[in-house]
């Protein structure tokens, strides 16, 4: 589950949260519009760890799928 958060208000969500419509001047592009403060393209993709408030640096394969997460829950080998 990849989680956002608007950098101009700090909504936090999911992808599918996030307001999508296309381009109107350039065909298979499309804006993302943050759904509380209406800002475009202003999102951080965040840590997936629960209770982190980080910035995802890094993603990487899991046994429960892909993760995004930071640099303090990055899988180290």
């Amino acid at each position: 589950m990849l989680i956002f958060e608007c950098r101009e208000c700090s909504w936090r969500g999911e992808q599918d949260e996030i307001i999508q419509f296309a381009d109107p001047e350039m065909a298979g592009n499309s804006w993302r519009i943050c759904p509380n403060c209406r800002c475009a393209e202003c999102f951080d993709n965040m840590c997936d760890e629960p209770g982190c408030q980080l910035v995802a640096g890094c993603g990487w394969p899991s046994p429960d799928g892909y993760r995004r997460t930071c640099y303090d829950h990055w899988k180290r080998e």
